[in-house]
């Protein structure tokens, strides 16, 4: 019943118009690896774009801010944060789709990425989009680079100590806004 099996997933998309991918310096990219990069950038643009020019965007903000007054301005702060945690499980659910046909499907499987994207959350700084996505990218890149240089042993406990040494140096995160102190 709890055996820690992973299961492989087919992929969503196997070619493009008879397309099955490229060679990219001796590393395959099929059809479904650039499904899953072109759908990351649509969803950061989507929501980099409804941050800053939909009234859910200003909302968003408006509650992050500061709750009380959001609130005192007539605006739900808890349907907000409702709408925020489904936004983040579409988010996740678009990730799981594109990713398990690359990592396959277990009880544990997900686990892992889940600290790394709280990582990468944390590095970018929790309350920008932009820093969520640039920390994601600087540790995919951090992860590759070292996978391809052989030292994946290495690789938990550098991410465990870079993520300190951004924190201790900004804890705010690298785009995250200092947080004012209320009166």
């Amino acid at each position: 019943w709890f055996t820690n099996q992973t299961l492989p997933v087919s992929p969503v998309v196997s070619s493009v118009f008879g397309w099955t991918g490229f060679q990219l310096v001796d590393t395959p990219v099929e059809a479904n690896d650039l499904l899953l990069v072109g759908s990351a950038l649509v969803l950061i643009g989507s929501l980099i774009w409804a941050e800053r020019h939909s009234l859910s965007g200003r909302l968003f903000q408006a509650v992050s801010q500061d709750r009380d007054a959001a609130a005192l301005q007539g605006i739900n702060p808890r349907t907000v944060i409702v709408r925020s945690f489904v936004i983040a499980g579409v988010c996740a659910a678009v990730a799981a789709i594109g990713l398990a046909p690359a990592v396959g499907v277990g009880q544990t499987k997900f686990q892992l990425l889940g600290f790394k994207s709280l990582t990468a959350a944390l590095i970018g700084g929790l309350g920008s989009v932009k820093g969520a996505a640039l920390g994601g990218f600087s540790l995919g890149l951090f992860v590759a680079i070292l996978r391809v240089t052989e030292n994946t042993r290495l690789e938990d406990p550098l991410l465990f100590f870079g993520l300190l040494a951004v924190l201790a140096i900004r804890p705010q995160g690298i785009l995250g806004r200092v947080a004012e102190e209320k009166a």
